[in-house]
């Protein structure tokens, strides 16, 4: 397998300079650059290749649905119960999908994480009418994708995907 060209830094700055002048032309036009791994370990979540490396395989699920109005559901905030921590992966699924809704539920009050496009919901993962009131409300993305990085207690998990995925 041959290998992967190196871009230089010449050629990186080309490729920004054509980025701008593509922007002003159409300044609607959207230009994600950022793989979601990259992403990841701009904002320190642990499923980037630094840690868990979860996001080379959601994005071979997920690239297809990136600048689609998907809605991503991830249950397990992270920060525990302190209030301003947590959220890394919530923003990084904020720049990933530009046209996406992002919803995060904790039982912990994460509410310092809201702003434009990205809800909290306060409660348990295994609160069946919690997530009937979500994905009834999510009902017409043109998906909802649910990521659940709450507790890992399998007891728990296997719960939450009986509430979820009847739906």
């Amino acid at each position: 397998m041959p290998d992967k060209p190196q871009l230089k830094k010449y050629d990186l700055w080309e490729l920004r300079y054509a980025i701008k002048v593509i922007k002003k032309k159409k300044p609607n036009i959207k230009l994600n650059m950022e793989t979601l791994d990259e992403l990841a370990i701009k904002y320190g979540t642990d499923k980037s290749s630094r840690w868990h490396d979860y996001c080379v395989i959601y994005e071979q699920y997920l690239e297809s649905l990136r600048n689609k109005k998907v809605s991503v559901i991830e249950i397990g905030v992270g920060g525990y119960e302190h209030e301003n921590e947590g959220g890394e992966s919530l923003r990084m699924w904020h720049d990933y999908f530009s046209d996406g809704k992002i919803i995060g539920i904790d039982i912990y009050n994460k509410s310092s994480l809201i702003k434009k496009r990205v809800e909290f919901w306060q409660g348990s993962q295994v609160d069946d009418n919690l997530f009937k009131a979500i994905l009834e409300r999510e009902k017409d993305a043109d998906k909802r994708i649910v990521i659940d990085d709450a507790s890992h207690i399998n007891e728990l998990t296997i719960i939450t995907f009986e509430n979820i995925f009847p739906l």
